[in-house]
């Protein structure tokens, strides 16, 4: 499908999700209680995992730390579990250049995983593929704890049913890719599909 078709799919996508009834949109009450920006100190730590190619993949993760902002402090799992978002950058965008929205975010009570915008926009099923397995690894983070390497308190930080992926420029095309094929042809490898997408 062209760039163009999808982005008419993503309007019209988006235009149906605005015509739901207010009682359909409505957030189940199990959500995690909102924050206001500021709440939280700031950690950012890059994390690592094997995806679907076998190669190793990285990302920068901001999150709540329980102490000052600053490079793999602890993060704060007693005030958690807290949402996650997966950001896919643009082509030709450096990770860095998005920091600004993970650390705002994450000093709202949400992780953010940044992703490099290297990946190859054909190979858009496998990076899907990937995160898929990058959401396995934070599962395994969650009941069994940080990795070496790893910012410490990984244990119950991470809210596995309240997630979403979002992006900008082709990041945005891809989040939405992501979010139509594992809340449909992959649905049986996650538990809980991603509930929020942001483009």
């Amino acid at each position: 499908m062209g760039m163009r078709m999808r982005a008419i799919a993503l309007t019209l996508l988006l235009c149906l999700s605005l015509a739901l009834p207010l009682s359909q949109a409505i957030e189940d009450a199990n959500f995690a209680t909102p924050h206001d920006e500021g709440t939280f100190t700031v950690g950012e730590a890059d994390i690592y995992w094997v995806g679907e190619d076998d190669e190793t993949h990285g990302a920068r993760m901001y999150y709540p730390a329980t102490t000052g902002n600053g490079t793999a402090p602890p993060i704060d799992n007693a005030s958690g579990p807290f949402p996650v978002l997966i950001w896919i950058g643009d082509e030709s965008e450096d990770i860095d250049n998005y920091g600004w929205i993970g650390t705002r975010l994450a000093s709202a009570g949400i992780i953010v995983l940044s992703l490099p915008p290297d990946w190859n926009a054909g190979e858009t099923y496998v990076q899907i593929k990937d995160i898929v397995r990058l959401m396995l690894r934070l599962a395994d983070n969650n009941q069994n704890g940080s990795f070496s390497f790893d910012p410490d308190n990984m244990r119950d930080a991470f809210d596995l049913e309240h997630w979403g992926v979002g992006g900008h420029g082709l990041g945005g095309i891809q989040a939405a890719d992501a979010q139509l094929v594992i809340s449909n042809g992959l649905a049986l490898w996650m538990p809980h599909p991603p509930r929020a997408m942001i483009g």
